[in-house]
């Protein structure tokens, strides 16, 4: 679900005050907790939003860019790594529970099988150039 479309200065604001609260408090690399191994959600890891393997303030950008700044979906799956929350949804409200978990020691990303559990679609697959 993409939003309204903000202005470049108003992106670069708000990246801008991402990664200056990163530097002030430090920009923790959490593992991801697990990788769905199901047929239908292989690879998925809600709040993987880049696809790296972690759920870090770099995800929260990444969504961020995605909504707002049209930048690529999360991948691989567009949907379900982009939803940190559990509301099937990659949105403005999954950024903020991925700040709050990593700089504020909120509740962490949903597991797979919750999301598994909950949603029914994970959304487009694109594994990305990496994956030949």
């Amino acid at each position: 679900m993409k939003g309204p479309a903000l202005s470049a200065a108003s992106l670069r604001l708000i990246i801008g005050l991402v990664f200056a609260l990163t530097i002030s408090i430090g920009q923790p690399q959490l593992q991801a907790q697990e990788l769905c191994g199901s047929d239908n959600y292989y690879n998925c890891h809600p709040g993987d939003a880049n696809g790296d393997g972690t759920v870090g303030i770099s995800d929260a950008v990444y969504v961020i860019t995605y909504i707002f700044g049209g930048g690529s979906a999360p991948h691989p799956w567009s949907k379900c790594n982009g939803d940190a929350n559990g509301d099937c949804v990659t949105g403005i409200s999954d950024v903020v529970y991925m700040i709050t978990y990593i700089f504020a020691g909120g509740d962490g990303p949903i597991s797979c099988s919750q999301f598994d559990a909950v949603c029914t679609d994970p959304g487009d697959y694109n594994p990305g150039p990496w994956v030949k």
